[in-house]
């Protein structure tokens, strides 16, 4: 599928909405066009990956809220959607060049009390040391540290599988 079927699909699932970006062929938001071109052009290694290019330019973000499944998926972008990228808690880019452009988290709460949580960030790493494509850190309410591991070759085959996960990453296993 390409950016735009898979946007289609991702935005008909319950709970989710999609942004408008600078370059949408229905209503385009022209005030984002100079600060997509700005972060692209500080970190030119994610012009590599044309379906996270399109899927900014296009939608500029896009999240899933379920409150009642306890999930909320926020793809970032520029728009009002989405958290803002460059806006999100810490720095853009950490310590080992990660750049986090997508959270998934997911609570399990029942009787109002909240039985697990877990929380997937998807990232690129903006440094020429590692393989392109998207990583993955997994965290759980017990074990917050892992590491940022290489998931899928490109934004398109990520979004694919979170499309056909309907926006819910199973709870990461404990190694």
């Amino acid at each position: 599928m390409d950016i735009d079927e898979l946007v289609i699909a991702l935005g008909a699932l319950p709970g989710a909405e999609v942004g408008r970006g600078p370059w949408s062929q229905e209503e385009p938001d022209e005030e984002q066009r100079k600060e997509i071109e700005d972060f692209l052009s500080l970190y030119p290694r994610l012009r590599q990956d044309a379906g996270y290019v399109d899927f900014l330019k296009r939608y500029s973000g896009a999240v899933i809220a379920d409150e009642k499944r306890g999930q909320y998926v926020d793809i970032f972008g520029f728009g009002e959607v989405s958290s803002h990228i460059l806006e999100i808690e810490g720095d853009v880019v950490d310590e080992e060049g990660y750049l986090v452009f997508a959270q998934c988290m997911y609570h399990d709460i029942r009787d109002g009390a909240l039985l697990d949580s877990f929380e997937y960030d998807f990232a690129y790493n903006v440094k020429e040391r590692q393989e392109p494509g998207v990583y993955c850190c997994r965290s759980t309410l017990g074990d917050r540290s892992q590491p940022f591991v290489r998931y899928a070759d490109d934004f398109s085959s990520w979004l694919g599988e979170l499309v056909a996960a309907r926006g819910w990453f199973r709870a990461p296993v404990p190694e």
